[in-house]
């Protein structure tokens, strides 16, 4: 029904921005969003992994100066109209696209400053050398920055159960990167989103579905209460909040044994260590 409006026919991840009728259907999606959830505080755009740009044949009669203009305005244009709803509402954008306009050289990003928090993510076990000095100090001309973790859904795009370790670490060391870009750049950090992702696209199969996260979830809620994990709160979190007889699903196994846990959505899930 709306192929019409992909950028690159071929694919379906990304719509057009060069044709009105693209907005139509955003900001149909839009009203329905507000809608059905009118006490939201938040409200996340997306736009992440935007790899097809000024594609579509419409866009060669539009003005735009290269594909960082046409992003600009499109997100400036999609931002203005939810503020023109709800101007309350904190509006962000994953950071991946603004990470590339401000590598070319892009650097008129002041209304869109104004508009969106950009929120920067990686699901990664070591967060901290995929971002250097330069990437933080781009990054800190934003009023506020949020980062995202995960807590399940990065460790494989077929992998059934979550590793907690892995997400562990990926929490644990978006707090040390936290701590070094605030104090060495002043980057404003306000929040985390712990992300739960359910398929690497929408093409692909479910990965880490929700009830065998549970552990991961709570272990990563615990790394940004406590800042860290050592072995007497990695014992109290598996046995006391868990309910395990043993510590769940640290890394993936090797041998296979049983794991047994009494905590809500255990039933729908089987652990093996």
């Amino acid at each position: 029904e709306f192929m019409h409006l992909r950028e690159d026919k071929r694919y379906p991840q990304v719509i057009t921005p060069c044709l009105e009728e693209s907005y139509k259907l955003i900001f149909e999606m839009i009203d329905q969003m507000l809608s059905l959830h009118p006490f939201i505080s938040y409200f996340h755009m997306g736009c992440d992994e935007v790899y097809y740009r000024l594609v579509h044949p419409q866009c060669v009669y539009l003005n735009f100066h290269d594909d960082a203009d046409l992003f600009i305005r499109h997100v400036t244009r999609v931002a203005k109209y939810i503020k023109s709803k709800r101007p309350d509402i904190k509006l962000f954008i994953w950071h991946d696209m603004l990470s590339q306009l401000a590598n070319s050289g892009y650097n008129n990003i002041t209304e869109l400053n104004e508009l969106i928090v950009p929120m920067v993510w990686a699901y990664v076990d070591d967060v901290k050398p995929w971002f250097d000095d330069g990437f933080w100090m781009r990054f800190s001309v934003f009023r506020e920055v949020w980062v995202a973790s995960s807590f399940k859904g990065s460790s494989g795009e077929i992998t059934t159960m979550s590793y907690i370790g892995h997400h562990q670490r990926n929490q644990q060391t978006w707090l040390e990167t936290m701590h070094i870009a605030s104090n060495r750049h002043k980057v404003n950090f306000s929040g985390i989103a712990i992300t739960g992702w359910s398929r690497y696209d929408h093409m692909l199969s479910l990965c880490e579905l929700l009830p065998s996260s549970i552990p991961s979830l709570a272990y990563v809620l615990q790394t940004i209460v406590f800042g860290h994990i050592d072995n007497e709160k990695n014992v109290t979190i598996s046995t006391t909040l868990l309910g395990c007889n043993q510590i769940p699903l640290w890394e993936k196994p090797m041998f296979t044994t049983f794991v047994s846990c009494s905590f809500p959505g255990k039933k729908h899930c089987l652990f093996k260590n």
